[in-house]
């Protein structure tokens, strides 16, 4: 799934929590949605741009499971990744 927030902190030399102070004051959101929104854009870009599979799509992005994925790219964006491919054509 990528590096994770307390990999992170350690990295530069902060802790966890310190790290999630800084995002949401800055940011207002989490480490942790950050990146699942930098996933989903770019699972986003995938499906429009390529002709990989929803399946390859959702592997490359970092999600374990097309149920996963689809779930998440549903929150985020308001339909199914197969809606979008199939709407975008």
């Amino acid at each position: 799934m990528g590096v994770l927030p307390n990999e992170i902190a350690g990295k530069i030399g902060i802790t966890q929590r310190q790290l999630q102070r800084i995002f949401q004051k800055q940011l207002g959101r989490a480490p942790v949605q950050i990146y699942t929104k930098l996933r989903l854009d770019h699972s986003r870009s995938l499906l429009l741009q390529t002709e990989l599979s929803i399946i390859e799509i959702a592997v490359a992005s970092g999600f374990g499971s097309h149920g996963q994925f689809s779930k998440r790219y549903r929150a985020a964006f308001g339909y199914s990744p197969h809606f979008e491919r199939i709407t975008a054509k």
